[in-house]
């Protein structure tokens, strides 16, 4: 089975900042926010170049939800 869309393009930008000097470790780092129907509405990825970004990243993705509405 070949990857999606948005694995392909998440990759090459994420190898591609990464031959700038910032910090990819792979898809498995991005956070993915789901609309109410549960469809893939986008895909968070940080991108830092002192390895700090990354130890505060995985905390956010540890603790976070998905967000459902802006609260107005």
């Amino acid at each position: 089975m070949g990857r999606t869309f948005d694995v392909f393009m998440t990759n090459e930008f994420g190898e591609s900042m990464k031959r700038l000097g910032y910090l990819y470790e792979g898809i498995e780092n991005s956070h993915v926010v789901k609309g109410s129907r549960r469809q893939r509405l986008y895909r968070l990825v940080l991108f830092s170049r002192h390895p700090l970004g990354a130890k505060f990243w995985q905390q956010v993705r540890k603790y976070a939800s998905d967000q459902r509405s802006l609260g107005f």
